[in-house]
């Protein structure tokens, strides 16, 4: 008897921890430390979805485009012509003119961090006599985002992007002595002629080729020589060691040459920011540009081209800003 009562007691008892209130009360409180921390990783989680949000990760909204980098400096190569749209300030030796002044405003409109550099235009692009043009290593490397005052051609647009173009670009010209004998009769024969050219610029030879009014050039059986700066190639000219220079036209040309063509054939469109393809610079210049150009801001701007710049030679706000910038 002492056997089956002890029997009965442990089936009991079994019977007793296999109900359904007692087996919740053996496990509740695993269940409930399990549930507590589902519950507080989701909190957790919920306020990191909240403040990456908030912050855009460090970044910055850019016109429904996506993020940018809080802490991103933009730099902006110019190289100074010694005209009111890009010169060097002898009063305080920083960069100064149109360039300078278009750049800080987009900036300001687009409310990022910039800066803006001095180098020499071959960092940017380069085009030496015998050789395709290409991309310099200032672009190319990342010293900086973008190159300031640069026209679009079918061979940069194959190795650079380009933003909004921001000023009229310049025309394509053929240049001689003042005192040389001229006909005046289009085309211009060049054949047995020799030729120079800026290095870096559009104006190459390749665009020579593409010129209806100038025959005769050929870039293999031709001669032709490149020079690094305008005083050099003008200095050619002068000194007869050249027949003909081919520029873009310049303040500087017009004083001490003359032109014998005239054209724009070879730019696809005006002067413009140029920047890797890999770049988002055009995402935030291009809206921000859009906003200068509605505002009063950028009639100051071209005003100041004779106000603030007016000592420098160059263009008048009429040859250099775009169409629409009086509002007055």
């Amino acid at each position: 008897m002492e056997n089956e009562s002890t029997m009965q007691e442990a089936l009991n008892s079994s019977s007793l921890s296999l109900t359904p209130g007692k087996h919740s009360e053996q496990i509740s409180p695993f269940v409930r430390t399990l549930v507590t921390l589902l519950v507080v990783f989701c909190g957790l989680l919920f306020i990191l979805c909240i403040v990456l949000a908030s912050s855009g990760r460090g970044s910055q909204q850019c016109e429904g485009l996506g993020t940018l980098p809080d802490d991103k400096i933009w730099v902006f190569a110019v190289a100074h012509h010694d005209v009111n749209i890009a010169y060097i300030d002898n009063r305080t030796g920083a960069i100064s003119g149109y360039n300078v002044d278009v750049i800080r405003a987009v900036c300001r409109f687009a409310e990022v961090k910039c800066e803006i550099v001095w180098d020499v235009e071959t960092n940017c692009w380069d085009s030496r006599a015998g050789e395709s043009p290409k991309g310099g290593p200032g672009l190319f490397n990342g010293w900086y985002d973008g190159c300031a005052g640069w026209i679009s051609t079918k061979a940069r647009n194959r190795t650079f992007k380009f933003t909004t173009p921001y000023f009229k670009g310049p025309s394509e010209m053929l240049w001689t002595r003042k005192n040389e004998t001229t006909s005046g009769r289009l085309p211009v024969n060049v054949s047995d002629k020799k030729i120079g050219f800026l290095d870096g610029w559009h104006s190459d030879e390749f665009c020579l080729l593409e010129q209806k009014d100038i025959v005769g050039f050929d870039t293999e059986t031709s001669t032709y020589v490149h020079y690094q700066t305008m005083q050099e190639l003008v200095q050619a000219v002068l000194y007869n060691q050249i027949d003909y220079a081919f520029c873009s036209s310049h303040p500087h040309l017009m004083s001490v040459l003359k032109p014998v063509t005239s054209s724009r054939v070879c730019a696809i469109e005006g002067p413009a920011v140029m920047h890797r393809k890999d770049s988002r610079l055009s995402d935030w210049w291009n809206p921000a540009f859009k906003k200068l150009l509605a505002s009063g801001q950028y009639q100051t701007i071209c005003e100041d081209l004779k106000r603030a710049h007016g000592h420098m030679p160059g263009g008048d706000p009429s040859r250099i800003c775009l169409d629409g910038w009086d509002l007055s």
